[in-house]
């Protein structure tokens, strides 16, 4: 996998880092970053104050200022403590790269693992990625007997098999879409309906309908209600 990873980014990956102290205001966050939840600024905050900045944020130049990749959950929460007067830290220290192409790759290379990114989004960056692969592929740039999922977990950082499950997802058409959720719709509806008839706990699936009784009173009183009390009596059951 590495070696997919090295083949996939060499030119990013071949440039040399240059580590540099950059006021937090001359940085600027990633408009490409917006999908990505910004949670526990505050506690992030307070780890920095505590512990400093144990990881480098990485950053390209951007006209006169520099362009987040990975690091703005530590930019807000520096810029969380100099707001409330809780440091006087101003810089972060930055790995400064150029990425050319590869920025949005490298973005989600960078924030797509979170724990905190619910599957739906995990879906668009797969989506997303995939755009990637047919464009390297088109390219002639997909090293040779590298499969669609391995090239895209290298990006996302996803293991093989959920990308595959994401892409058997993606492949799925409007219409096949539709008619689950037609399909869905008429079995949640037909589980109430019999729910209320019967007066008990039902679950309806494409093939079974299941439902609860406390005894055998109960278990009458339901088949009752639905016909069969006569029947199931010559049978035996009561």
């Amino acid at each position: 996998m590495n070696d997919v990873v090295n083949e996939m980014l060499n030119d990013a990956s071949k440039k040399r880092d240059r580590i540099k102290l950059i006021h937090v205001d001359d940085i600027v966050p990633n408009h490409k970053n917006k999908d990505y939840p910004m949670c526990d600024i505050e506690t992030l905050a307070l780890s920095l104050r505590i512990c400093g900045q144990i990881t480098p944020c990485i950053v390209v130049c951007d006209g006169d200022q520099y362009k987040l990749i990975s690091g703005e959950r530590r930019w807000r929460a520096t810029k969380y403590n100099l707001v409330h007067g809780l440091s006087n830290t101003d810089e972060l220290a930055c790995i400064v790269r150029d990425y050319e192409n590869d920025e949005e790759k490298i973005l989600i290379a960078a924030n797509g693992v979170r724990e905190s990114i619910p599957v739906k989004d995990k879906l668009k960056i797969t989506e997303t990625v995939l755009a990637h692969y047919y464009s390297a592929k088109e390219a002639n740039e997909i090293p040779v007997g590298t499969k669609k999922r391995e090239w895209i977990a290298a990006i996302t950082g996803y293991s093989e098999r959920s990308i595959q499950s994401y892409l058997n997802k993606l492949s799925e058409t409007k219409e096949d879409i539709e008619t689950k959720e037609k399909s869905s719709l008429f079995l949640n509806n037909l589980k109430t309906r019999i729910s209320k008839k019967i007066g008990a706990k039902t679950k309806v699936t494409e093939k079974y309908v299941q439902f609860n009784y406390s005894d055998i009173d109960d278990l009458n009183r339901i088949l009752e209600i639905l016909g069969l009390l006569e029947e199931s009596a010559n049978d035996g059951i009561d």
